[in-house]
């Protein structure tokens, strides 16, 4: 597990510069530069750690399924920062609201919602039948209030357009979906073989919906640069990890079942 202690201890040394990154905000008032390039990088780099993955099993198999949809959803949302950064930093459209990122990011959600139906069919749980259903509900409801909270001022502000309101409470519903399914997976995997980094991989995907919600709670006063992008940035990270720890626990496994049958 060594190479995982190492790349854990990369991703925390990352996530502590990119928090003084957030503190310094070199270039100033253009500091939205940085953070828009910088969302993008990491986007891509999670996708291309999803593919990592996903080549060990392929698409015949549940968890080759399950990666390879996430990695998916995960490009599409690359596809949206980067649209995003354009609109900025090329247009100079500052923080463009129903615009072509959204198109790329609304195009991400089924995709993560297919992933999340494969890996939770990965643990054949019924979920209805297992003592951890109550806890599964009482998250539910919690998350329906955190999303309703954060939707309230986009609909009361009266200076956003309907456009712009149905693009907002679009993100929480696809979000809310979201981090439902991610509930009932890790639930679901708690104590499994993988367990790890499945949790990690879900955790991460929740991260970045509690951010969307953050951003729809601020509406038409959010700036690129903001605090909430902090979290956008971790959890492309922590993807990136959570699909690099799979991948190696995967081989630690079976690497030796290998040599135990003589196969080179």
């Amino acid at each position: 597990m060594e190479k995982t202690h190492a790349g854990l201890a990369v991703v925390g040394i990352l996530i502590i510069a990119d928090i003084f990154l957030f503190i310094w905000r070199p270039l100033g008032e253009n500091f939205f530069i940085i953070a828009d390039l910088l969302v993008v990088v990491l986007a891509f780099a999670s996708f291309l750690f999803g593919l990592y993955a996903y080549k060990l099993h392929g698409f015949r198999s549940l968890q080759g399924k399950a990666l390879l949809f996430l990695s998916l959803g995960i490009f599409f949302w690359f596809l949206g920062e980067s649209a995003w950064a354009v609109y900025e930093i090329a247009l100079g459209i500052e923080a463009p609201i129903a615009s072509f990122a959204d198109l790329m990011w609304y195009a991400g959600y089924p995709l993560f919602i297919a992933g999340l139906y494969y890996e939770w069919k990965i643990t054949r749980i019924p979920l209805t039948k297992d003592r951890k259903f109550l806890a599964v509900l009482l998250l539910m409801a919690v998350l329906i209030l955190v999303s309703w909270y954060g939707i309230i001022p986009t609909v009361q502000n009266s200076e956003t357009d309907l456009l712009e309101k149905s693009v907002v409470i679009g993100y929480v519903a696809g979000d809310l979906a979201i981090m439902l399914g991610c509930s009932i997976i890790i639930v679901s995997f708690l104590g499994g073989k993988f367990a790890k980094p499945w949790i990690i991989i879900t955790m991460a995907i929740i991260l970045t919906s509690l951010a969307d919600i953050g951003y729809s709670y601020l509406s038409t006063a959010y700036e690129t640069g903001n605090w909430i992008d902090l979290l956008w940035d971790i959890d492309y990270l922590l993807l990136a990890y959570g699909f690099f720890y799979y991948r190696q626990s995967v081989k630690e496994i079976e690497i030796p079942v290998k040599k135990k049958r003589g196969v080179e």
